[in-house]
């Protein structure tokens, strides 16, 4: 049987693999009246002056619906 041997300078060759996971999700929270005309005056604000309201980040979001994660990947091979 033939030795395998190191060459000087010689380095194991390499792939790199750059993966992105995408999860769906939809979510939904209860307004009141209230906050369903704030809410409203927002979205339909055409001068950009109104900003989203502060309670929004502080909803309980609650989830209706979601979807399998997906995955893309992209390799790259590695040359040193």
């Amino acid at each position: 049987m033939k030795e395998l041997t190191i060459v000087d300078n010689c380095y194991m060759a390499k792939i790199g693999r750059f993966v992105t996971l995408t999860t769906w999700e939809w979510r939904e929270a209860e307004l009141t009246e209230e906050q369903l005309v704030e809410y409203k005056a927002y979205q339909n604000d055409e001068t950009g002056e109104i900003e989203e309201p502060e309670w929004v980040e502080e909803l309980e979001f609650k989830l209706v619906r979601d979807k399998c994660p997906a995955d893309e990947y992209e390799d790259e091979l590695i040359e040193d």
